[in-house]
This record gives C-alpha cells, structure tokens and sequence, in this order.
C-alpha cells in the first residue's frame, strides 16, 4: 500500500524527487511510497495506475522548483488539461482522506491562486514546506517526523483493515515497525529551518493562519472509554475493556499532566529543542506559536515559554522564542532562489560589526552581492556612512542626492509600500556600478555589483528582486 504519493516534475525538481523517495522508502518502507517513474509496472494504464495510488494513499508531496509553474523556455504548463502534474494535484485535492502538502525547493515561491487553473486553486490554502539545499539534512529530518506523526494518526482514525470494529477501536499503540527486517530509526531532532516556516503539523490552512490545537490522546482516550462498558468507575490510571470471555486489553491512561483542579498543566519546556518543546505541549492538547531570536547559542533551543509552566486554560496558545543562530536568520533574509549559491564571509572592516555575512552570485553570476546582518539601526547606519565616504574618495568628489534609476552617482532613501525602508547609494568606481543598500527593518547591509558597467541592468536588477525586500524609489 503506498501511502505517501509524490507528486513532481521532470525537468523541474527530478533530483529533489529523488532524494525524497529515497529518504522516505529507507524511512518509512519502498512499500509505502508511490513514484509513478518507479511504482507504476509497464503496460498498465498511467491514469489508472495513479487513481489506484491515490485512493490508497494518506499523504501527497507536490514538490515545487522554480520551474514547476512555467517552464525554462516559458510555457505556462498547468493550463494543458492533460498536463499529467494538474491531473495528479487535482485528484489529490478532490480527495478529503489525502494531505496534500506543497514542498517547496530550489528557492521556489509558493504560487499564487491566480496563476492556477481553478481545479489547483486551493493549493495555496495548504501550508507548504520549504526545503533548502544548505539545510536539507535539518529540513529532511523535520519533514520525516512530520509525516510519521501524521501517518500516526491517521492510523488511529482508520484502523488496519481487518480488525473486529470493536477491538480496533480500542486497539493499543503498535510496537515499532519493521521494514526490511530493519526496525525504524529514531529520528535526531531538527532544528528550525525558517522563522516563516509552518506550525508544527501540516494543516489545511492559509498562509499564516495559526494551527488548529491537536486532538490529545486524552480526548480520544475519553472516547474510547465512553464507547465501551467500563468495568469500574473513578479508575485514575487507566481502564480495560472486555474483548472476549477470558481477554482483557488495557486502555493507556491520558497523557495530560492535570492540577488537583483538574486543568492541564503546561510543561517547562525552556532549554529543549524546538521539535522536542513542540511536541511536548502538543502532546498535552496545546497550540503552540513559535518566534525565532537570533542568539549566539546554540540554535533551535526554547529560550522563553508564555504561559509559564503550570496550570492553564486547555486553549490556551504557548508562545515559545526559540534560538537562532545570526547566519541562519540571515539566510532567511536572501531571496529563496539565491541561498543555494551563498557564501557565509567574514566581516570586511566597515562591516565588523554585523553579526552575519554572505556573498552570493545573482543574475546568472553576472552580479555578486552580499548580505550582513546588525544587530541594531545605529550600526548599519554607521556602515553606510562609512561607505558613502569610501565611496566617495574612489569618486573624487561628493555624492549628491538623487535617483539611482536616472543617475550613475545618487544617494538618499527609498520607499516599499510608500514607506521608507532605508538608504540607497549608487556609483561608478573601480572599473564597476555599485549598489548599497540598507534595510532598517531587517537590520540588513547589502551591497552589489557589476563589473561591465551597464548601470540601468544594475538598477532593474536590484528594484525588481534583490531582496531581502525588494525596493521601490
């Protein structure tokens, strides 16, 4: 039976495909995932054979590349109603037992709900997952222990076929399974990828939205309990139910840690790591809303909790800030589809005290940029006037306000959102066009250039999709 179904295009994300067939098979059974290149047996009919997948499976990957929406040479794919990726997507949406979960690679944005034909549209209600390629172990790791928890539970929603209802329903958690005569790994525990990363489980919701809290085990303990006859009431530990005339199984008892007042207590979970804390309260029937700091510790540890530890409402929402080391908040600052290509740097002298660099190649590598990150605005504001003046020693004369888009020497501040963002400087120097720029929101320094002098490509380069906000003068 596969379970898991990905979902993906060929000259679009084949590699990404392949390494996550080979992840999940060596995880969860070859079994239990359905590729259509490996699963499908020749002769049979393609159609056929992935709506046979699809009704047998729990969970779709619909992994996104660059590419996925329109293609390198710019066909706009997905409006070809035979197009086998629509057809595939679409059937898993149609189907309410099937997660469609977006996995998102290569620096791909989710797509918009205007760029789909309607039968996708829905898509981008699904929380995606991004994976990176200079974190894919971390992300790997993360995306294993997600499905396995979702798999977990859809196993207990819909038990093994077979089963007497009455036993199945009350069936005890299965040991460990086998795959290959190999007992499953325990997983390490991943840190955080992004700050925008998803809530802890996939869910059906619109970007942003905050996770619905999951059923605990107490709840369904509860139900499994009022479907059955008890055998004794006030039992505090447990309870058993009557399979048969001699055969006894036991009820686990509820996981939630209660007060004498019988409210959920809210674990201490500082000092954990994120996956761990998470689960932890989830565990015990709470949502969890997660803020990523930057720190200079070790990464992905719980630093504060809200509420503290003890008594609570059974809705109420933790809020946990949990670590993140400088480099990996700026990665998540750079435009998704330039990180592959970045470099983490040293801090040149002007620079020394940012917290984070990286160089990276843009524009087919026609441009290099870098990123720095600050830790407060009266440091990147001492950087820029530090290189306005450099700047204007290589020039010979003074800088004068004005617009990068109609002169080759301007400074001054530019706006997103008709809101200014922070400063801009552009010149000629060294045989090359220069651009730097600030980000008082981010605590960003960023500077590019170009080696041909072409000005007016510099400049479209950086308004149109420079980031890590694009700007507008």
């Amino acid at each position: 039976m596969n379970r898991i179904f990905i979902n993906y295009r060929r000259d679009d994300s084949l590699l990404y495909a392949d390494r996550l067939q080979e992840v999940l098979s060596e995880h969860f059974g070859s079994d239990e995932v359905f590729r259509d290149v490996d699963t499908i047996e020749m002769g049979l009919d393609f159609v056929h054979a992935i709506d046979r997948a699809l009704s047998q499976a729990d969970v779709m990957l619909v992994v996104i590349g660059q590419h996925w929406l329109v293609s390198a040479d710019g066909r706009t794919r997905l409006q070809d109603p035979e197009d086998y990726v629509r057809l595939e997507v679409a059937g898993g949406l149609e189907r309410p037992n099937v997660r469609v979960i977006p996995v998102l690679v290569g620096g791909a944005d989710m797509p918009r709900s205007d760029d789909l034909p309607d039968d996708l549209a829905s898509l981008t209600r699904r929380h995606a997952f991004e994976m990176t390629d200079n974190r894919w172990r971390y992300d790997r790791d993360e995306l294993v222990r997600r499905l396995n928890r979702v798999l977990e539970a859809d196993r207990v929603k819909h038990p093994a076929e077979g089963a007497e209802p009455e036993a199945a329903a009350h069936m005890a958690p299965a040991p460990a399974r086998e795959h290959n005569g190999k007992a499953e790994r325990p997983l390490p525990v991943a840190p955080p990828s992004t700050p925008d990363r998803p809530p802890a489980e996939f869910a059906d919701l619109k970007p942003g939205a905050p996770s619905p809290p999951p059923t605990s085990r107490r709840r369904r303990w509860i139900a499994a309990v009022a479907a059955a006859a008890l055998l004794a009431a006030g039992i505090a530990t447990g309870a058993f139910l009557l399979l048969g005339d001699d055969d006894v199984a036991a009820i686990p008892a509820p996981t939630n840690v209660t007060t004498d007042e019988g409210s959920p207590s809210i674990p201490d979970v500082v000092g954990l790591p994120q996956a761990e804390a998470e689960a932890d309260l989830e565990e015990q029937g709470f949502e969890v809303s997660t803020t990523m700091v930057v720190d200079e510790g070790e990464s992905g540890l719980v630093l504060t909790q809200d509420p503290a530890p003890g008594a609570a409402d059974e809705e109420a929402v933790v809020t946990l800030e949990v670590s993140q080391l400088p480099i990996d908040a700026l990665l998540t600052m750079v435009p998704g589809r330039l990180r592959a290509t970045c470099e983490e740097t040293a801090s040149a002298d002007l620079l020394e005290f940012s917290t984070a660099g990286v160089t990276c190649a843009a524009g087919g590598g026609v441009v290099a940029v870098s990123y720095n990150l600050f830790a407060d605005e009266g440091d990147l504001d001492r950087a820029f006037g530090g290189f306005l003046e450099v700047a204007q020693d290589q020039v010979g004369d003074a800088i004068p306000r004005g617009n990068c888009e109609t002169d080759q020497f301007a400074r001054g501040p530019y706006t997103v959102d008709d809101a200014t963002r922070g400063r801009v400087l552009c010149y000629r120097a060294q045989g090359g066009s220069w651009i730097h720029w600030t980000d008082s929101e981010l605590l960003v320094y960023s500077i590019a250039t170009r080696d041909d002098l072409n000005d007016a490509q510099l400049y479209r380069w950086w308004n149109r999709s420079s980031g890590p906000v694009a700007p507008a003068l």
